[in-house]
């Protein structure tokens, strides 16, 4: 298919989603996801059965064949890495393998990281209520999930950034609990 072609295929994908594909497809396709290189995070984490959140240092990585990993380094240690068909949880010297498709939620939130990343904009509609909201420096996306299955464990994710750069994702889970990944922890 020849560029004027797909140019008019992502015109009328657009459209049909409204302001907000526009103005995600735009946030998209400005920021810079580095591949196979580790992304340096913290997170904290709040639950109910938390005082005070917990803080957690690693990195994350995303790989051109589609593999999403996150590796916590301290307090503890654990790695989750995601592809297409299975996760894999590794901690205290153990690894647990489940195939996603006894996961539907995390199918799910799979297929949206990677429309994400990709800059997939019909999946991200198709998996999500999505709005957006930018001005000449920051921007943020709300995805809200469709499926029940996410639901589950994710109620809305917030992706929040400056310019090309990701710097905070914000997740807010069933009975009040959320985690928020910062990818600038200095601030800078």
């Amino acid at each position: 298919m020849n560029r004027i072609a797909l140019t008019g295929l992502l015109l009328v994908s657009l459209l049909a989603h409204g302001d907000d594909s526009v103005r995600v497809a735009a946030i998209l396709a400005g920021i810079e996801t580095p591949r196979d290189e580790p992304i340096p995070f913290m997170e904290k984490r709040q639950s109910q059965l938390l005082e005070e959140p917990l803080v957690l240092y690693g990195d994350v990585l995303f790989t051109q064949e589609g593999t999403l990993s996150k590796r916590i380094e301290r307090p503890i240690q654990e790695r989750v890495t995601i592809s297409a068909d299975s996760m894999e949880l590794e901690r205290k010297g153990r690894v647990r393998r489940v195939s996603l498709d006894k996961r539907a939620g995390v199918k799910v939130f799979y297929a949206g990281m990677r429309a994400l990343l990709d800059g997939d904009t019909n999946t991200l509609f198709e998996l999500f209520d999505v709005s957006a909201a930018n001005d000449d420096v920051y921007w943020s996306i709300q995805l809200v999930p469709k499926e029940a299955d996410l639901r589950t464990f994710v109620e809305q994710l917030t992706i929040s950034g400056k310019g090309g750069r990701v710097l905070t994702v914000h997740t807010d889970q069933p009975g009040g609990d959320w985690q928020e990944m910062s990818f600038d922890p200095d601030g800078h």
